[in-house]
């Protein structure tokens, strides 16, 4: 089952794992086994893209600009678009 996976997974990664590093990434993204995280799925592809595994590094490019569209789009939602005005 993948929450005995991720423990799993979770240990060989510890050991510098680049496979059970990707796979964490990827399980934490897709929500196996586990809710979806997005900076746990960061965190485990820049450990395994540090490491040298390309996969991790291309998914890792792809998370970011996921997290950076996240990051906007509260802001946005923080601040009105236009800034009422009064007219006399």
């Amino acid at each position: 089952d993948y929450k005995t996976a991720i423990d799993w997974y979770k240990l060989a990664a510890n050991q510098e794992n680049i496979k059970a590093q990707y796979n964490l990434g990827v399980m934490y993204f897709q929500a196996k086994g586990t809710k979806m995280n997005l900076e746990k799925s960061i965190f485990y592809h820049r450990k395994a893209c540090k490491n040298g595994l390309l996969q991790s590094c291309k998914s890792l490019k792809n998370l970011i600009f996921l997290e950076n569209i996240q990051k906007n789009k509260s802001e946005l939602e923080e601040k009105p678009l236009f800034e009422p005005i009064s007219i006399e």
